[in-house]
This record gives C-alpha cells, sequence and structure tokens, in this order.
C-alpha cells in the first residue's frame, strides 16, 4: 500500500481536492487564490500494476486515459503539460521511507502529452495516455516507480494533485499452469514428521487428515506461515487441503535468503474446492517455503488450513530426468495375504501391478528396467524396524518388463505385473515376505534414490478358523439335505416380531419347503429359528435363499447356535459369519456359510441380521455323511 505525501498549501490551506469535486471558482473573489492546473484520477493520482516474471516470458500490462482539469474558468487559452520526472521518485522515497527504483522512461510511452486548455474552461477536451511499454525483462527489482508533473505557462500547478504516479511492482513466478493431476512431476515425502511450522498447532498440518472440518489451524487472512521441512528437497509442486489460497509464495535454503515462487492465479493450478494443487516449472530447492495464507471465500467454516504437502524429485539438475515409481504408500504395495490352515492347507496368493515414471519428457521416450534385488530387504528391515524375509525368487512372477515411457511422455502406458507362483507352503515367516523390485536403465539416465523400488510385501497368516472365507458353493463339503429329509425337520422356536402378515409365525416353514418363491418377510427384522433336525448331523455349510422376486437382500451376519442333545442349552459359535470378513459368500439370490470341518448337530438355531429384508425365501443346510 502506498504512503502518499502530505504537502502545506501557503496561499489556500483549506482547500480540499476531493475525487469527485471541483474546485472552487474564485474568479469573483478579492485578492483570490491562484488558478491552479490539476490530475484527479485514480486513487489519489496513484496507480498501480504488477508484472510478473516467469520462465516463458513476462506478462503484465497498464494503460490509463485521464484529463486534466483546473479549479477555475478564470483564464485565457493555454497548454498544460505532463513531464516525466524522476526526481519526484526521490522526493517520495525521502518523505515516506520507501525505497521504489525510479522506472525507466523507455518503459514508459506517454501520448498527447501537452494538452489544450480553452479559455474559460474547467477540463482540457482532449485526454493523455500512459501505457507501459518496452522489454519488461530488465525490470528486475521489486519495485518501481514513475512520476509525472504537470507544467503551465499560463497558471500554476497544484502542489497535492499536481503529479501522477505509476507503481510498478514485479515478481518471479515459478508456477507452472496445470489441468491435471496427471501433469504432476514426483512424488510426495515418506515422512513428515519432523516438519515445523511458525503457527499454533503446526503438526496438524503433516499429520495427513485433510479435512478442514476436523483438523488443521485457523488463519488471520494475510497471516504468513513458514515452514521447515528440516532438509532441502527439490519441490515440485505444493499440495494443500484447507479453505485457503496462497499468495507471494516464496522458498528459501538457509532461512536468510528468499526467491519468490509466485502467487495463485485462477486456472493456472488444480482447484479441489477444499485445497489446491500448484505445480512449479522444474524445482524449488528449499529447505523453507514461506506463503501468505488468505481466506478463499469457499465455505463457512472459516479460514482454515488443513494440510500441508509437497511433492520432489531427485537430482541436482531440474533439466536432466529422473525416473521413479510413485505408488502405494511410499511405495510400498500389499500384494496379498498367503493362508495356512490346520485343515484347509496353504492357500491365497499375492498380486501386484505399478508403472514409471520420468521427470522430464524426451523426444526418444525411456526405456526402464524393473527386477527382483532381494539384497535390498535387509537395508528395508533396517530403516523401518521391520523383520520381513526375501522371497525365492523362483515363486515370483514378474511379467511387463520392461516398461517403455513414450516420446513426449511423462509415464509408462503399461504396467509391470507380480505375482506368486508354485508351491508356497513353505512360506512360513510369521512376519511376512517382502519383494524389492528395483528400476534400472540401460542408457545412463538416472534412477530416483527415494523412489527407484517399489516394494511388495506378502504377509502370512496361520489359522484354525472354523468358517471358510473367500469362497464359493462349489468349496462347500457334503450335499445338500433332501426336500423329503427336511420335511421331516420340527420348527421348535422362531421370532416373529414383525413378520408379515400380522406375525404369522407359520410362515417360518417356508424355509423348508423347497420353494424359494414361499418366504418369510420380517422386514428389516432378523429371521431367527430353531430346529430340530430329527438325528445329528455333520453340518458342513448352509444356505439362506431371498426370494426371487424381492432381490438380493442377503444377511450381514449370521449367528449359530447349536447342540446334539437338547434344545435348551444350545453353544454359540465363537465365530460370527459377516459379509464384511468374507465368511458369506453372496451368490445371486444366494448367501452361503462353509466349515472348514463339519460340525455335529441335531439342534440348529439360526439368527441372521439383515438392513433390509423382503422375503427370505428357503434355508438349505448341507451336510457330510
Amino acid at each position: 500500500m502506498k504512503n502518499k505525501i502530505t504537502y502545506i498549501f501557503a496561499a489556500a490551506a483549506v482547500l480540499s481536492f476531493a475525487s469527485c469535486e471541483e474546485l472552487p471558482d474564485y474568479q469573483k473573489t478579492i485578492d483570490a487564490a491562484p488558478v491552479l492546473a490539476y490530475v484527479n484520477t485514480g486513487e489519489d493520482n496513484w496507480h498501480s500494476t504488477t508484472l510478473t516474471h516467469r520462465p516463458s516470458g513476462t506478462t503484465g500490462e497498464f494503460s490509463d486515459e485521464f484529463a486534466i482539469n483546473c479549479n477555475s474558468g478564470n483564464h485565457g487559452n493555454t497548454t498544460i503539460s505532463l513531464v516525466y520526472d524522476a526526481s519526484l521518485v526521490e522526493d517520495y522515497n525521502a518523505a515516506n521511507g520507501t525505497s521504489y527504483k525510479v522506472l525507466p522512461e523507455e518503459n514508459i510511452l506517454l501520448e498527447n502529452a501537452s494538452l489544450a486548455l480553452e479559455a474559460g474552461a474547467w477540463i482540457t477536451e482532449e485526454s493523455a495516455k500512459v501505457t507501459l511499454t518496452g522489454d519488461f525483462t530488465t525490470l528486475t527489482e521489486r519495485q518501481y516507480l514513475c512520476a509525472f508533473r504537470i507544467e503551465s505557462s499560463g497558471m500554476d500547478t497544484s502542489e497535492e494533485m499536481g503529479a501522477y504516479y505509476l507503481e510498478v511492482l514485479t515478481e518471479v513466478s515459478r508456477i507452472r499452469p496445470i489441468s491435471s493431476s496427471d501433469e504432476l512431476v514426483g512424488y510426495k515425502p515418506a515422512n513428515r514428521d519432523i516438519w515445523t511450522a511458525d503457527c499454533t498447532d503446526y503438526k496438524q498440518l503433516f499429520d495427513g487428515n485433510t479435512s478442514a472440518w476436523s483438523g488443521g489451524v485457523t488463519f488471520d487472512d494475510g497471516q504468513v506461515i513458514t515452514v521447515d521441512m528440516k532438509e532441502v528437497n527439490h519441490v515440485t509442486a505444493l499440495d494443500v487441503a484447507g479453505y485457503v489460497s496462497f499468495s507471494g509464495i516464496e522458498y528459501s535454503v538457509d532461512g536468510q535468503t528468499w526467491e519468490q515462487a509466485g502467487s495463485l492465479i485462477p486456472g493456472e493450478y488444480l482447484d479441489n474446492y477444499s485445497g489446491f494443487t500448484v505445480a512449479f516449472d522444474g524445482y524449488l530447492e528449499a529447505r523453507y517455503i514461506k506463503f501468505t495464507c488468505n481466506a478463499s471465500g469457499s465455505s463457512w467454516y472459516g479460514n482454515r488450513l488443513a494440510e500441508f504437502d509437497i511433492y520432489k524429485i531427485d537430482g541436482t539438475d531440474a533439466e536432466a530426468p529422473v525416473i521413479y515409481a510413485y505408488c502405494g504408500t511410499n511405495n510400498v504395495l500389499t500384494g496379498g495375504t498367503i493362508t495356512h490352515h490346520n485343515i484347509a492347507g496353504t492357500s491365497g496368493s499375492a498380486r501386484a501391478s505399478f508403472g514409471v515414471m520420468t521427470s522430464v519428457a524426451s523426444s526418444s521416450g525411456y526405456t526402464v528396467d524393473v527386477a527382483v534385488d532381494n539384497s535390498l530387504v535387509t537395508e528395508y528391515n533396517s530403516l523401518h524396524g521391520t523383520s520381513y524375509a526375501a522371497m525365492d525368487e523362483a515363486l515370483i512372477s514378474l511379467t511387463g518388463s520392461p516398461l517403455t515411457i513414450g516420446a513426449e511422455m511423462t509415464e509408462s502406458e503399461d504396467e509391470v505385473h507380480v505375482s506368486l507362483t508354485g508351491d508356497l507352503s513353505g512360506l512360513t515367516n510369521a512376519n511376512g515376505y517382502i519383494i524389492p523390485l528395483h528400476l534400472s536403465t540401460s542408457d545412463g539416465t538416472a534412477v530416483s534414490e527415494s523412489n527407484g523400488t517399489v516394494y511388495v510385501v506378502v504377509n502370512v497368516v496361520f489359522s484354525d478358523a472354523k468358517l471358510m472365507s473367500n469362497f464359493t458353493e462349489d468349496d462347500i463339503l457334503g450335499e445338500k439335505v433332501s426336500v423329503e429329509d427336511k420335511a421331516t425337520w420340527t420348527l421348535l422356536a422362531c421370532d416373529d416380531g414383525g413378520v408379515y402378515p400380522d406375525g404369522n409365525a407359520e410362515t417360518y416353514k417356508n424355509l423348508f419347503d423347497g420353494d424359494s418363491e414361499t418366504y418369510v418377510r420380517t422386514w428389516g427384522g432378523p429371521v431367527d429359528f430353531t430346529i430340530d433336525l430329527g438325528k445329528t448331523c455333520n453340518m458342513s455349510g448352509m444356505e439362506i435363499i431371498s426370494s426371487t422376486w424381492s432381490g438380493t437382500y442377503s444377511p450381514n451376519s449370521v449367528l449359530i447356535e447349536y447342540s446334539t442333545d437338547t434344545p435348551d442349552a444350545l453353544t454359540t459359535m465363537d465365530e460370527t459369519p459377516s459379509k464384511t470378513d468374507g465368511t458369506i459368500s453372496v451368490s445371486g439370490t444366494s448367501a452361503f456359510i462353509g466349515f472348514y470341518e463339519p460340525i455335529q448337530v441335531r439342534y440348529l438355531r439360526v439368527c441372521a441380521t439383515y438392513g433390509s429384508n423382503m422375503g427370505t425365501g428357503e434355508f438349505e443346510l448341507y451336510v457330510q455323511e
């Protein structure tokens, strides 16, 4: 904001030059104040513009047209001129404690500098025009000032409104306009726990919670915040969450010398409503990043900065390409789980896939090899406090390598795929296994030190669970009880609350008649019944079928109780089948439950809970002889 010089009128201290009023007419006053020429434009004759220096060139413009005024019609024909005067800048700096540089005259185009003022007129008919012009790239100082004074041989000039000022601010912008996240280069850092910032509750900026509602910090409009990343990073983008906009982004290696990075301009960054992502040309070499927080105007939650993160690359030359991968959590992918069951044996597998990227596109593209490197397992465990084992390469199937990054592309179109093959029963390390997949190039293109390896984790589980998980009907042992045998079952009890129509418990018998189109309807309540099978059976599974017309209203979970000798002392199964953990397998209108080992049962209670239930049509039991 500019500071104004206040001049004292010797002869007319009471004059007020309001922007919307003309000066008084003194032509009929004895010993009247002198006739004065003045300019009345902008805010107190002060104008400002900003030039932005980018790697692609400098942008910015300014143009203004204005007439010159007179405070009285008591004068003859005269000419009023606008004159470039560098000395006024020096006077302004001295009076206001500022340090503006003089805007070179070659950067100003002044048209109609001399204007005719007709006798008796209060304003010139024509206008002068001031335009910013010339080579802007030479304007490397942060702030310039240009001043013009008014002069006329026919009248005096107003001391307070007799000059015109143009402030030219310059900003260096390293911002690279993007319209998609696909245009981002680099990857996010693995650990921000050590980062700090000079604001209250700064740890919430680096905790991974991007919700401005439940996390983050409150800022005052115009508050400057400095983030210390504790080490120098090559920053390619900022990723920010919250109801905030940034201006005056600056960066520094030492916290003493600062470089400009630019301000957010709509259309140049990704607007995520509750945050933004802004990319930079090349990278910013920075340990510190400083920015001014401004209200985004997009939420009534207030001024909230929720999360601050960066994208970064390795290397010291922004023009030199670096090959890297960016996937999973810090390049760690969970491939799958190997389960060793005491009855079912070994099952499960692992698979993962990923592509590769480059920080700089090439006209010829890149070829990237991906290979297993078990020598990295020990180092990984040491760095992360883990105890993964290396996996026998004979059990690892890797396809898709080498990958190609096409000409003028920054990422591969295809991916490499890793899976397991062969006999997995020997994978018994309880801490799991990790497969390091390292990137390399044959042409010498650099590979990222921090993101040049992808790690695929394979978990190992030992289980004695009774319930099958992630299975299909074909995995269930035994055969279904026939309709004829189900006719011998006895319905001992049922929950008829909410049963349609009118709590009719008899409709529960529809579950055992062999017809899925006859049903019991409990709306949103459970289907809960106890039956006597008439004899002890080896129960190996069950199927609950919804009626066809009502859709696939499968149960969310099923409570199972059983006994071989009395319905009055049922044993509750210590595992509850559930869709969420994969122990209820749904196929069409059928929900299946399977047991690894048959359970002896004569008296059986089943309580199936639903989110909604328009009609359960049939209950089937699998038994194994």
